[in-house]
């Protein structure tokens, strides 16, 4: 199975306003009005104020805190739209509610992962669609004029010579070369292309952060399951259990088959396990076309 990555998020703050006598002010009152304040740690913000507070469109460039906040304001915190970006590298465009993520809101992180779909008071709740990205080294290797690939997943660096490797490698390092025995060597030899790769996409429901009710999951390698999730995460480490009955399609979409509890226990016909998605009440998965001269999992015959 893919390596999960969890979606961490960074603290949600307001700039701290002080007037010291190393702050500097300009512009109409900060009770009321128009200006920029700047603080001796070289703290900015740019906008509307009432009763000494931020209140209206402003922009907060909080280096000491480490984000940039550019959007509107009440009682001097993030309230209603706004754009939030963290020095990690984060970023969060949407709704807010006292500081906190709220309504509907896209947040994506430096690695990738990427959620678009809606909040409460900070956390993923209701509608929402989860990405989960892994780095990924695609080979070009070839054995007597034939091109081989892959798809290897885990915490370590293994699987087939030439193949595509998905999981955590050794401390920021970027591996280059090819695969032999499981091990890189580094000679480059079969031409490998460093990047970030989909590990994963959910789209579904959410309950206080965690996925939990009816939704889709994609895999790296294609495959797609609907069902249900019940919020803890399994043995696995993901997000969420899947329980009760869903269905699992190949990469395709030309085999089902029927899951108990994310575990496949009877093949299905396509139609009637688009019957029982229909029933279930969300919409048929969409397949890519199936590359000439490869069986259903995109191994050549």
């Amino acid at each position: 199975d893919p390596v999960v990555l969890q979606c961490a998020m960074p603290p949600q703050r307001s700039l701290k306003v002080g007037f010291t006598e190393d702050s500097e002010y300009r512009g109409g009152t900060p009770g009321g009005g128009h200006g920029t304040f700047i603080q001796q740690t070289g703290d900015t913000y740019v906008g509307h104020w009432k009763d000494d507070k931020h209140e209206g469109f402003g922009i907060a460039d909080a280096k000491s805190e480490g984000f940039y906040y550019e959007g509107e304001w009440s009682e001097g915190k993030h309230h209603g739209k706004g754009i939030m970006r963290w020095k990690s590298g984060s970023v969060y465009e949407g709704g807010f509610h006292m500081n906190k993520k709220h309504g509907f809101g896209t947040y994506t992180q430096a690695n990738g992962n990427c959620y678009v779909g809606q909040w409460l008071h900070g956390k993923r709740h209701g509608k929402g669609k989860q990405t989960q990205m892994s780095y990924r080294v695609t080979p070009r290797a070839y054995v007597s004029g034939l091109h081989y690939g892959g798809l290897t997943c885990g915490k370590d660096l293994n699987g087939l010579v030439g193949s595509t490797t998905v999981g955590k490698h050794p401390a920021g390092t970027k591996p280059v070369g090819t695969l032999q025995s499981n091990n890189w060597d580094g000679r480059n030899t079969g031409g490998l292309v460093p990047g970030l790769a989909v590990s994963e996409v959910y789209d579904g429901e959410w309950v206080d952060d965690r996925r939990c009710g009816k939704g889709t999951l994609t895999y790296s390698n294609g495959e797609v399951e609907v069902c249900s999730f019940q919020g803890e995460p399994d043995v696995s480490g993901r997000e969420g259990t899947r329980v009760g009955e869903g269905v699992r399609f190949d990469p395709y979409g030309e085999y089902a088959w029927r899951l108990m509890d994310g575990k496949a226990v009877e093949k299905l016909s396509r139609e009637d396990a688009a019957a029982w998605v229909d029933a279930f009440g969300v919409a048929m998965p969409t397949f890519p076309p199936k590359p000439d001269g490869k069986d259903s999992r995109g191994i050549l015959r």
